[in-house]
């Protein structure tokens, strides 16, 4: 059901004669059973989804395909060579459905949610903080737009970078000193190890 949904929405937000932006021909993605339980999508530039262990926890449909979706080249490989979100893969404790898109562009998140709004996971995880995600207006307006998922976005040093969305979470870490690493107003939540918070 999920693979003739993309397919669909494929054929809705790729224009015929758009000249997509590629890294070079990607690799296929290693073939896995089909997956139950809770997963959370990842909005990031791109995963390497080349290593078994990483292959293991990518969401898939009752065919085995991948839930996920590439909005910058329109495929179900949202890949980037060693990209830096591949960590987050790793130590996510849930399945993960990829999303690889321009962060900075408000085009590419709009084909990406439009089709993340058509799969079963209803949290994502965005890898970029505020200030890295440029548009013309507020940098979570594509988030406000979708209600009904829930985003988790890092929080960095921009003190103007801010949101009011219901919808939308800023998260920090807790240094060993008790300060906040990153996101010094606008933070929802501060995520700390347990010795950390004792410290603190």
């Amino acid at each position: 059901m999920v693979r003739r949904l993309l397919a669909l929405t494929l054929t809705i937000v790729v224009p015929v004669g758009v000249v997509a932006q590629t890294q070079g021909p990607k690799p296929t993605i290693p073939p896995g059973p089909p997956s139950r339980g809770f997963a959370v999508a990842l909005l990031s530039e791109g995963i390497d989804y080349r290593r078994p262990a990483i292959a293991a926890k990518l969401a898939r449909d009752g065919e085995g395909v991948i839930v996920g979706w590439d909005a910058i080249d329109g495929d179900q490989r949202p890949f980037l060579a060693d990209g830096p979100a591949t960590r987050l893969v790793e130590l996510s404790p849930t399945l993960i459905a990829p999303f690889r898109l321009d962060l900075a562009s408000a085009a590419s998140w709009e084909r990406a949610l439009l089709v993340l709004a058509r799969t079963p996971a209803r949290v994502a995880v965005v890898s970029a903080p505020p200030s890295k995600l440029v548009f013309s207006g507020r940098w979570d307006a594509p988030m406000v737009a979708r209600p009904e998922i829930l985003f988790i976005v890092p929080a960095d040093d921009e003190p103007s970078v801010q949101t009011a969305a219901a919808n939308v979470i800023v998260v920090a870490s807790l240094r060993s000193a008790g300060q906040p690493t990153a996101g010094r107003s606008g933070v929802d939540l501060i995520l700390a190890a347990a010795a950390t918070t004792r410290e603190a």
